[in-house]
């Protein structure tokens, strides 16, 4: 790429290319002076009539002040044919940058364009600037490519549609440089509260959705949970039941067992006493019999064993005296 001499830019404007109908003399070295062609005051209230028109027979003597902190936008009198090799870039004027007006839209001119161009300039200096039909607003300076666009610019716009878009883009803007901090507060203000109903409204939602979620998420484990209870209770009833069954069962035998042995025990209990009692009566008879003989046997010795004898004798003589034929009492 390169920069376009004065002599390039004279002899493209000489084949009706870069400039229409441009003046030779305002060819600077390697770029090109624009003039003020219509200036468009900023604002809401803004209208046709706001418009300072300088293409037509305007006096020289006409001036436009651009306030301090005031933005314009300037439609250029001069407008631009370019070729699909060639490029421009708005370039500042050293002249109005001192002052304090500066160029803000430093933009580049497509390849292929076919228009009419504009600036949008804010005077930050504490003065107003002045600006008339000849002061050079900005200049243009053009690059060569090394090779044609591939894809050049192929829209073009007419001077009144243009003229109708920039008068849009100022009524847009705020009248001074001092109204976009508010102006951007306001959008802040603005941004930040559909942010935040947006957030709220995600709230609600994503809340809505949560909550649904857990609702649906609850009533499956409920009901996990009732269905896992009810099995519980059948396996739990049907095991009691066996096992109540097996405990029957078991006291049964039990008791089964026992009464065998309550049978048979009274049963063993009268041959027990048969086969016992009568050798115990014999044995208890037999030992009292023992003890009398013995002491009998014991006694015999004694007088009075003596006496009793002849006694129990005196006694049989008389008793057989008493009971003998014949006998009787005298």
């Amino acid at each position: 790429m390169s920069v376009l001499s004065d002599a390039d830019i004279e002899a493209s404007i000489a084949a009706g290319q870069l400039i229409k109908l441009g003046n030779p003399d305002h060819v600077d070295a390697c770029a090109y002076e624009f003039h003020a062609g219509r200036i468009f005051r900023t604002g809401e209230l803004v209208g046709l009539d706001d418009v300072t028109d300088w293409t037509g027979n305007a006096a020289y003597s006409d001036i436009y002040e651009i306030q301090s902190g005031e933005l314009v936008w300037i439609r250029t009198r001069e407008s631009v044919v370019m070729p699909d090799d060639v490029c421009a870039f708005w370039w500042q004027t050293n002249r109005l940058s001192r002052q304090g007006l500066m160029l803000v839209n430093m933009s580049m001119v497509e390849p292929g364009y076919e228009g009419d161009l504009s600036c949008l300039f804010v005077n930050f200096g504490r003065k107003a600037i002045t600006i008339d039909r000849e002061t050079v607003i900005a200049k243009l300076v053009f690059n060569r490519l090394e090779t044609v666009a591939a894809s050049p610019f192929s829209n073009s716009v007419d001077q009144v549609e243009y003229d109708r878009k920039v008068l849009l883009n100022a009524k847009d803007a705020p009248p001074t440089f001092l109204d976009v901090g508010g102006r951007l507060e306001v959008d802040l203000r603005q941004k930040k509260d559909e942010a935040v109903a947006a957030i709220e409204a995600m709230k609600q939602s994503t809340t809505a959705d949560i909550e649904s979620r857990v609702g649906t998420a609850t009533t499956t484990a409920i009901a996990q949970i009732e269905a896992t209870k009810a099995s519980a209770e059948t396996d739990l009833k049907a095991s009691a039941d066996k096992d109540a069954r097996g405990l029957l069962w078991k006291i049964l035998g039990v008791a089964s067992i026992g009464l065998a042995v309550l049978v048979l025990a009274m049963s063993f209990v009268p041959w027990v006493q048969s086969e016992l009692q009568p050798n115990l009566s014999s044995e208890i008879k037999k030992q009292v019999d023992e003890s009398l003989t013995d002491r009998i046997v014991g006694s015999s010795n004694s007088g009075t064993a003596v006496e009793l004898e002849e006694r129990i004798r005196e006694l049989e003589a008389r008793l057989s005296q008493l009971t003998a034929p014949g006998q009787g009492t005298p």
